[in-house]
């Protein structure tokens, strides 16, 4: 059975190279970097520090970890699916259409690459977010953008967590507009610790 912490970011170790100038951006953070049995958590935390990042810890292996654990089967987030190749910081109006890419701009503000000041993100169509779980846009910094759904409809947004700032955006910024979308058969579990 596969594990995996809570919350953690999934990147495969043959992806560390092409993946973690966006997700993630600050090369002084704390990284912990785990597998099941220890042996690619090194190769990937040697990858990391070769790219220069200065606090990066191996934990080894997953196998013996207990507290905060998920079986892969039971769960699933649109994080690790997340597409950020649409990303253009030179443009100021962007359209996205699949659930991936909504998971994207949810780990671009997450991951502190942009926080979508004087953008506007606009629907193309329904977005059907069934049979993952979602991490809010914003959940670690505020969105400033303007997120316009066209009157399109985000529907099954089912959300877990021990955070009273959650939904489909975590947190709003002053700057930040949400208008024209329409939510429909959502499930959000708050777990208070």
């Amino acid at each position: 059975m596969e594990k995996r912490i809570m919350g953690a970011i999934l990147i495969p170790h043959t992806e560390i190279e092409i993946r973690a100038a966006v997700e993630l951006p600050n090369k002084n953070q704390l990284i912990i970097v785990y597998c099941q049995a220890g042996v690619r958590s090194e190769t990937a935390a040697r990858a990391l520090v070769e790219l220069g990042y200065s606090n990066v810890y191996n934990m080894g292996g997953i196998l013996d970890w207990t507290f905060g654990v998920i079986s892969d089967i039971e769960l699933h987030n649109w994080s690790d699916t997340a597409d950020t190749w649409w990303w253009d910081a030179e443009r100021g109006s962007i359209t996205i259409s699949t659930p991936q890419q909504l998971a994207g701009v949810a780990r671009l503000i997450n991951s502190g690459v942009t926080d979508f000041s004087g953008k506007t993100i606009t629907l193309a169509n329904n977005i059907d977010l069934a049979g993952k779980v979602w991490d809010p846009i914003g959940c670690a910094a505020d969105f400033q953008g303007i997120f316009d759904g066209a009157g399109h409809t985000i529907s099954n947004m089912e959300l877990f967590s021990s955070e009273m700032e959650i939904g489909l955006f975590g947190s709003l910024g002053n700057n930040g507009t949400i208008k024209n979308v329409i939510l429909k058969s959502t499930d959000i579990t708050v777990g208070l610790t």
